[in-house]
Formats: C-alpha cells, structure tokens, sequence
C-alpha cells in the first residue's frame, strides 16, 4: 500500500469546520492540524502567515481519485498538490506526541509514553489514545477548558460534557472529583474514543457517553462544558443554559477571542452571568453562572 498526504492552508478561524470538513471526505482517517509552533518538526509552518495554519489528511493512494476536495465553502483556503509519504507514517506520527504539562495540574500523555517522574501529589495525568479528529489536549481550546474547570468542578457533583470528543474535558472532570459525568457528542466514534479513554483512565465508573441529542437530555447539571464553535454554542445557548443547575456553572470555550463577546452577550441575554474569562493566543473560555 501506497500513501498520499494532503494538505491544506486556511485561516485558523476555520480550523474546525475545514477539520470535520476534512476529515469526513478522508473517510473518517482524522485529521493533523498544524501551526507556527510546529515550525520545528515540521519547517514549512514555518513560513505560515499569521493566523494561517496547516490541515493534512492521510490516504491510500488509490483512493485519492475519489476524494471530493471542494473548498468553495473557505475562499482563502487552498490546497497543496499531494505528496508521497512513507508506508511507517503511522509509526513517525507517534513521535510528535509526547507528555504534555497542559495546566498546573495536569499532565497529558499517550498511552505509549511514559513519565520520567511520577506526577506530584495533586497533579493528575491523563492518557488518551491521539485519534487525531478528536481532542488530545495540544489544543489552547482544550487547554483554556482543563484550567478552568481546575476550581469550577463541585466535588461529588455533576457535569455535563457537550461535545465530549475524545472524553478528555470528562475524565478531567473526574479526576477533579466529580460524581458523574455524562458525554454527548453527534460522532458515534466519539462516544466509543470515551468510554475507551475513561476505562484507560480508570474512571469509566463515574463517566457515560451517547449520541443523544441535547435537547433530549433530561435533568439539570451543577457544571455544563462545551468546547464548541462559537456558531453552535450560540445555536445551542437555550438548550446549553436550560441544562445548568441553578446557581450552577457554564464553561463555554472553542471561542475565537474576537467572537467573545458576542457569545457571551447571547447567553446574558438567557439570564446567565459571565464571572471569568480565560485567553490564550486567538482562544477564548467564558465562565457563566444561572444565577440561584
């Protein structure tokens, strides 16, 4: 077997919807985001652009004929002529994932790497299997929501993980003390990326994932997370407030810092109260409260 890879330039601001847009042309075989501070595995980031970044797929050649690229959706996107790769890309990929300290408490590794130490008393480490189309932690998105929910999750209380992707945010949410944890994402993949990674984690007890739609979710929860496009949160906000307790807490991250406060107005104007903020690079994670 023979490999391609492809790649193509766009905005970061369209970093997921090219990635799901990607992803889902290659078959589901996830997709490799790539920006300046890649520069030094990977020297053509290098040259980027601000704000530009690099999405690659990779496929068996002979499926490349088949493959529907049509990047009218993203007028500044563009894509590079396909390359060859080695038949071990799988193997070198793995090189690029190593323990990661994403917080003061938490240290994110895969599964195959190990610690030079053990962590400190009060640091937590997560291990997730990089299915590259789901969260591994390297994101300021994911990071932004590890940090937040360090002092924000209840202990023996509960959470709601919207989107919950690779399970990372639930079982951070475990390790902080939460009770139970339900997952829901629209990818039936990512509800098994969950259960598989929370069994791996050892908290599978505390955390269960569907493919249930939000609005069919029953009850109220004391922390509701969502790491999603600024567009879908502010498409989701009834259903995402209706779902905190009150007096309860709504982190909401995947926002572009200059769309902010536009979503932190939209929820507002359901009655929630923004208290924090946190910003990293163009990212932004807005802490809400229902008030009691």
């Amino acid at each position: 077997m023979s490999w391609l890879r492809v790649t193509v330039e766009a905005n970061a601001g369209d970093e997921e919807s090219v990635a799901d847009f990607l992803n889902s042309a290659a078959g589901g075989s996830g997709v490799e985001i790539l920006d300046q501070r890649a520069a030094k595995l990977v020297p053509e980031v290098g040259a980027l652009a601000p704000g530009r970044i690099l999405l690659r797929v990779y496929l068996d050649s002979t499926d490349y004929g088949d493959l529907d690229l049509d990047l009218s959706a993203w007028p500044t996107a563009s894509i590079h002529a396909p390359e060859p790769v080695k038949s071990d890309w799988q193997q070198q990929w793995k090189a690029f994932f190593k323990p990661t300290r994403v917080s003061d408490r938490f240290i994110i590794r895969p599964p195959w790497e190990s610690l030079e130490e053990l962590p400190a008393p009060g640091t937590f480490e997560i291990i997730i299997e990089p299915g590259m189309s789901f969260g591994t932690g390297t994101h300021e998105t994911t990071q932004l929501c590890i940090r937040a929910l360090d002092g924000l999750v209840p202990a023996g209380g509960t959470v709601l993980d919207v989107g919950c992707g690779s399970g990372i945010l639930s079982i951070a949410a475990a390790k902080l003390g939460a009770a139970t944890i339900t997952g829901i994402d629209i990818d039936p993949p990512a509800v098994e990326s969950t259960h598989e990674n929370a069994r791996v984690n050892r908290v599978a007890d505390r955390i269960k994932a569907s493919n249930t739609p939000l609005d069919d979710m029953p009850g109220e929860y004391d922390l509701v997370v969502a790491n999603i496009l600024s567009s879908i949160l502010i498409t989701l906000r009834h259903g995402l407030a209706a779902h905190v307790v009150p007096g309860g807490t709504l982190l909401l991250s995947g926002v572009l810092a200059a769309e902010a406060d536009d979503v932190g107005t939209a929820f507002e104007a359901l009655g929630l109260e923004e208290f924090d903020r946190l910003t990293d690079s163009e990212w932004s994670c807005l802490m809400m409260r229902r008030p009691a």
